[in-house]
């Protein structure tokens, strides 16, 4: 079974986000909320495919 550092997972999400937010500085039609959802989609997805629910 799969496990997670919530950790790091934790300073990931925080990293990612501010990079998005300079991102989006840079280039204001950067859609964030898709993009972070990308990232938590393809960082946390590995999980959910385990059975890992996030409860």
């Amino acid at each position: 079974m799969a496990t997670i550092d919530l950790d790091l997972a934790a300073r990931l999400m925080m990293v990612v986000r501010d990079g998005l937010q300079v991102q989006w500085l840079l280039d204001p039609t950067l859609e964030m909320p898709p993009a972070y959802g990308d990232f938590f989609q393809h960082y946390f997805g590995r999980f959910t495919e385990v059975g890992w629910s996030g409860s």
